[in-house]
């Protein structure tokens, strides 16, 4: 239990620190409408509060590619996807990757430790 728990903490503090770190690039995305007009549009893609998604939004300006630092945030839910008139998005957490890849990992340990004890039984 003592490997797994230090195997937690290894995927832990990577998801608190890319959790207080929005990295998005932001770019203009003009929408052409059936009647041939023009509405504003911008689009991002990134990692922003604690969450790797892509979305977009109708209020300018894009702000290119962009870094910010804050406090860890956290979204309760593991996927997320939002739409409405004004924008929307759709985003993973960075702690339910984390979960999944410690779980993986923590799986594939214990399975090479219970071939590693079979072998040398039969040896």
């Amino acid at each position: 239990m003592k490997p797994n728990l230090r195997l937690l903490a290894f995927y832990l503090v990577p998801v608190v620190l890319l959790s207080s770190v929005d990295l998005t690039y932001e770019w203009f995305s003009p929408l052409t409408m059936e009647d041939g007009t023009t509405v504003k549009w911008y689009e991002f893609a990134g990692l922003r509060s604690g969450a790797i998604g892509i979305g977009n939004y109708d209020t300018g300006p894009a702000a290119g590619l962009t870094l910010a630092f804050h406090a860890p945030q956290f979204i309760p839910f593991p996927f997320y996807a939002a739409g409405g008139p004004e924008g929307g998005g759709v985003f993973i957490d960075l702690w339910f990757i984390g979960l999944v890849a410690w779980s993986v990992h923590a799986l594939w340990c214990i399975r090479a430790r219970r071939n590693a004890h079979a072998t040398a039984r039969r040896a």
